[in-house]
Parts: C-alpha cells; sequence; structure tokens
C-alpha cells in the first residue's frame, strides 16, 4: 500500500455529517471526498473594499468605511443645533471625516417605564428615521422650509422688478 505525506494546514472538515464515512477507512477514499473549491477561501474572508489595510505604526487603528445608515446618523447629529433652535447645544467637537464611531443601543431604566420611555412599535432602526416619524418635528421642519421660501420669494420679487425698470430704461434711451 502506498502511502502519501497529507498536509492538514489548509484543510477544513466538516463533521457535522459522519454517517456517509462510517463504513470506509481509506484515506485515499476520503480524500477524493474532501476537496475544496476555488470559491471556499473567498467566502471565509472579509470584502477587501471594508477596510483600508495600510497601517504605518502598530498603534494605528484600521480604518474601515461606515455603513450609509451610520454615515447620515453622523450628519444629523453634527446639525443638531439647526433641528431644535430653541435648545442650546455644544459647540460642534466633531470636524471633518469621522472614521471611527461606535454605535450602541440606549437601554431604558425600568423607573422610566410607564413615564418616558417609547413603545417598540414607535422605535425606528435609526435616528433619521425616528425624527422622520416625529409628527411635531416634521411640522416644524415644514414650517421653517415655508418660512425661508417666502423669503427668498421676496428677495427675488425685489430683484426681479428692479431688472424690469433697468430693461425700460435702457430701451427707452
Amino acid at each position: 500500500m502506498n502511502e502519501k505525506e497529507y498536509s492538514l494546514d489548509d484543510v477544513y472538515f466538516s463533521l457535522s455529517d459522519t454517517q456517509q464515512f462510517k463504513g470506509t477507512k481509506d484515506p485515499e477514499e476520503l480524500m477524493k471526498k474532501s476537496v475544496i473549491s476555488n470559491g471556499f477561501l473567498a467566502k471565509k474572508k472579509l470584502p477587501v473594499a471594508m477596510y483600508n489595510t495600510k497601517i504605518s505604526n502598530k498603534n494605528q487603528k484600521i480604518k474601515r468605511k461606515l455603513p450609509e445608515e451610520t454615515r447620515t446618523d453622523i450628519k444629523v447629529l453634527k446639525m443638531r443645533a439647526a433641528l431644535d433652535p430653541k435648545r442650546f447645544y455644544k459647540r460642534n467637537l466633531m470636524k471633518g471625516r469621522i472614521e471611527n464611531v461606535q454605535v450602541g443601543t440606549v437601554l431604558d431604566s425600568p423607573a422610566d417605564f410607564y413615564k418616558s420611555r417609547l413603545p417598540s412599535k414607535l422605535r425606528k432602526k435609526t435616528l433619521v428615521d425616528e425624527l422622520l416619524a416625529d409628527a411635531k418635528f416634521k411640522k416644524d421642519i415644514k414650517r421653517r422650509y415655508v418660512d425661508i421660501i417666502e423669503q427668498k420669494k421676496f428677495k427675488y420679487k425685489k430683484e426681479y422688478k428692479l431688472q424690469k425698470k433697468r430693461q425700460k430704461s435702457h430701451s427707452h434711451k
């Protein structure tokens, strides 16, 4: 019988279905059934675009691309003073691009069960979704939007009248 060397460094064995190999003890026959395809390793790796692996020193963290939902939440947090003008917020300390962010879940206190907690039906996945579901917030934003549009109309109306006067004065000369 031929004795061959087998390297088990890059081999994966599934021990969940051992019934099919119960009667066979020949290593050649077992190795024929354990062929690994090329796509196997690609499934286990993380997508290359997710991580920037160029690190200059050991203390530097790996920069990862944030999901779109997290990026929009960060933008909303940066503009929180504009969202609620009656409330005071400290100066924005998050300048530039933010890459190292940890996202967590706020746990409610059992003492606030009836008073100030949101029922699970009203909770949304992201901060933006929660703001869009809030009727008072929508009403305030709509009112401010209408005010801005009216101011722009008045401004442009004034400029339009001035332009007409200039055109008339140039055409009569």
